[in-house]
């Protein structure tokens, strides 16, 4: 596993060409060539900028949909065409003529030997549920380039996976067209056909059940220099910014709680929710807590409750 560098480009005109993005990716970007009809010489580069690291299995039944978790971080995948024509290259992603789009599928990152005795989970398909098609959005940053986003991503069933991302192109101008024979516009079908161009595989990555679950990590840099762009991307902060805020809106009533520090120096794994449960009623007792505090509040084992508010 490798670990690229990519050059963050600044908001208001200040200089940030010193600051990076980190970017894991799996081996190299995965390349497509083709030549069209018009004669030119066309390079697709494909690669995975955000592999996708833990799930939470959201089930099959019928609360499954109401307390699904998204794939985390969102994966992210680059798109970059170039016109290699005579040798010179010519990077053509913004004037490029097409749609595209990006369909995710899910597979076992870990086939089963031959011979080995197989459970029902391995045997029977992954499952993949939520927006697994996604359009190409063209951003300036992190570098000029084409971006599909998919932040709604869940997986049923735990296990080990991987995201396998299949690019579909549809042409509008007929010189753009492969000389192959597979690319055809059609004037019997005036409707959009879209043509099958590269795979690029992801990562493997571990789906939880409920309880194992680690939790959503804070977002990345790169999430939140898509969404600072307009594109729907959630954006969750650190937890123990979340903490903070309601030990410094404690701390303003003169509420005599545990101070926050005693929170932030503990590991994150070890949070005391019977503590912070406890701490949650004292402020509904005062009347200063919001609704997501008296939600809290209400159950007896208040841990899913407390990761879903605060992350």
């Amino acid at each position: 596993m490798a670990t690229q560098m990519r050059p963050l480009q600044p908001d208001n005109g200040a200089d940030l060409r010193n600051v990076q993005i980190p970017t894991t990716m799996e081996g190299p970007p995965s390349v497509f060539e083709r030549r069209t009809k018009s004669g030119r010489v066309l390079r697709y580069q494909l690669t995975i900028l955000q592999q996708p690291e833990r799930a939470r299995a959201c089930g099959s039944g019928s609360k499954s949909a109401a307390d699904r978790r998204p794939v985390d971080p969102p994966p992210v995948v680059e798109l970059l065409i170039f016109d290699i024509t005579n040798g010179q290259e010519k990077d053509i992603t913004f004037s490029y003529n097409v749609n595209f789009f990006l369909f995710a599928t899910l597979e076992h990152a870990r086939p089963m030997a031959h011979g080995r005795v197989q459970t029902p989970s391995a045997t029977s398909p992954p499952v993949l549920t939520g927006m697994p098609v996604s359009g190409m959005a063209y951003l300036d940053r992190p570098t000029v380039a084409g971006y599909f986003l998919f932040p709604d991503l869940s997986v049923r069933h735990e296990g080990r996976y991987r995201l396998a991302f299949n690019l579909y192109e549809e042409i509008k101008d007929a010189g753009d067209a492969s000389i192959d024979p597979i690319d055809k516009i059609s004037n019997a079908n005036p409707g959009p056909s879209f043509d099958w161009r590269m795979e690029v595989k992801s990562n493997a990555f571990t789906v939880y059940s409920a309880k194992k679950f680690p939790g959503l990590t804070e977002s990345t840099l790169l999430s939140r220099t898509v969404a600072d762009q307009g594109c729907r991307v959630r954006i969750r902060r650190d937890v123990h910014v979340h903490l903070r805020q309601l030990f410094e809106h404690a701390a303003s009533i003169s509420s005599p709680i545990v101070p926050y520090h005693t929170f932030l120096n503990l590991n994150r794994a070890e949070l005391p929710w019977d503590r912070l449960r406890h701490v949650c009623k004292y402020l509904c007792c005062f009347g200063t807590a919001h609704d997501t505090t008296q939600q809290l509040c209400s159950s007896e084992r208040p841990e899913s409750r407390i990761q879903h508010y605060l992350l």
